[in-house]
């Protein structure tokens, strides 16, 4: 199995009592090297060149070492090739006192106790942490210390003396989270921290603040979210406009937006209490505003002086409506050129289309709606026919349709054809002989004898000898 070899607690304490007790018998054993070099063997002319020749090339850090430093009192026969015979046995220079394992060229190399090389020790893989950053640069005794502890993965467990003491914020009264990963990102220091400050999204001129701005004294711990909180001093103290007599949201960023680096420019939604258009939209905000914020939003509560003062016409007299958008509409800049819906009062045709508004309304405008209320001295006036002894109705429209322009053009429906067959070319009088036409003839035209007209309708129920009896019957007239 490939890879640098793991030792368990047991297999570790197996491992050092061997080597103990190695270490213990090496008086009576020797160190392998009992025997001195021989005198025809003249170590003056060794190389480290030469020694590559050897069963132990010279590698990395040995190539520095003195001789002596591997042979011990001169003697070279029998020295060992084993990493642990030198470096425990001998030397004895592994400080964790072999809790890593026995075998040091699992992991080591020659060139450098540190430098180990790729895969023979991988520190997230044996333990879980990635070591990045600083960590990276640090002793394994910075973590581990002396006795080679096992710390905790998490950041609090080795650090939480520096989140103690830290005081610029003040993590423990802030109660910054013990994640130190969450605001210390990279492991490479702890200035240049990211504070996740998802609570409060800072936009604008808060990004460019000091947290004592917000969290003076250091004081993290209950530090509102709303603007008036924080701005309720601003907020009563500004005059232009007067926010407080106003009564404006409390809400900054309904005007000032989340973003803003200063208070001017703030854009105010007009629309959620009146939206501004026409002649409105160009007023300067004291137009309106001049005492004060409270204002109605319907037309006749700003502009009853404009409504009672008008005399062409006069509103007040004539009974307009006080909402002024009905003939002024929303974008009107200024008062003239009102439209009126006349059709919610009286539909303007024909003749009335072409009238001006003072033809109507010269003596107010609280008029009737139906033709006789203003046209009663033209019923009355009139004597071809005469409408009124006639009993002709008043209702205008039945003969004077709204779209005619002369009265001239009137169109009387006369059930009793009288356009075509015997009584085509009669005139209105040939049949009315007085002026009341409700009452006809039919007898003077038509002079039956009454015996014998009785005699060709006694089979006739209700029959009577007389004219609205006779159009009872015909009232198509006779058939020719």
């Amino acid at each position: 199995m490939n890879g640098p070899k793991r030792y368990g607690p047991a297999a570790g304490a197996i491992v050092l009592a061997a080597v103990l007790f190695l270490a213990a018998a090496w008086g009576k054993w020797g160190t392998g090297q009992e025997k001195p070099v021989k005198p025809a063997q003249d170590v003056r002319k060794w190389t480290v060149e030469t020694h590559d020749g050897t069963n132990f090339p010279l590698v990395g850090r040995h190539r520095t070492v003195a001789c002596a430093e591997c042979h011990v009192k001169g003697v070279f026969e029998g020295t060992p090739t084993a990493c642990e015979a030198c470096h425990w046995i001998r030397r004895q220079d592994d400080r964790y006192k072999l809790r890593l394992g026995a075998h040091c060229g699992d992991c080591h190399s020659p060139t450098s106790w540190k430098n180990v090389p790729p895969n023979a020790w991988d520190h997230e893989t044996m333990t879980g942490f990635r070591r990045e950053g600083i960590h990276r640069t640090l002793d394994c005794a910075e973590c581990h210390g002396e006795d080679f502890r096992k710390p905790g993965a998490d950041c609090y467990s080795c650090h939480s003396e520096d989140y103690r003491n830290a005081k610029d914020p003040d993590h423990v009264a802030a109660r910054f989270p013990t994640d130190c990963t969450a605001c210390h990102r990279g492991q490479k220091s702890w200035s240049g921290a990211v504070f996740s400050h998802e609570a409060f999204p800072r936009r604008g001129r808060h990004l460019t603040l000091e947290c004592t701005a917000c969290h003076p004294g250091g004081r993290y711990k209950g530090t509102p979210s709303d603007c008036a909180a924080c701005h309720i001093k601003d907020y009563n103290a500004t005059t232009e406009p007067n926010h407080k007599s106003a009564g404006f949201p409390t809400d900054c960023v309904a005007c000032h937006g989340n973003a803003a680096v200063s208070w001017s420019g703030a854009s105010f939604n007009h629309s959620e209490f009146f939206a501004l258009k026409g002649a409105h939209a160009t007023l300067d905000c004291n137009a309106c505003h001049a005492k004060g914020f409270n204002l109605p939003t319907d037309c006749y509560g700003c502009h009853a002086a404009d409504y009672n003062g008008t005399t062409d016409p006069n509103h007040k007299a004539s009974g307009y409506s006080t909402d002024c958008v009905s003939c002024h509409g929303n974008g009107a800049v200024s008062w003239d050129n009102a439209s009126i819906n006349h059709g919610q009062f009286f539909v303007l045709q024909g003749l009335h289309a072409t009238l001006d508004c003072n033809a109507c309304h010269a003596k107010g405008y609280n008029l009737p709606t139906d033709c006789y209320g203003c046209h009663a001295a033209d019923y009355n006036a009139t004597t071809e026919p005469n409408h009124k002894a006639s009993g002709f109705p008043t209702t205008c429209e039945a003969c004077h349709l709204p779209t005619h322009t002369s009265w001239s053009q009137a169109v009387f429906q006369h059930d009793f054809p009288i356009k075509s067959g015997r009584h085509a070319g009669f005139s209105c009088t040939d049949c009315h002989l007085t002026s009341n036409y409700r009452e006809f003839s039919c007898t003077d035209c038509h002079t039956h004898d009454k015996a014998t007209v009785d005699s060709h309708h006694r089979d006739v129920s209700g029959y009577v000898y007389n004219s609205a009896n006779c159009y009872a019957c015909h009232p198509k007239g006779i058939a020719d």
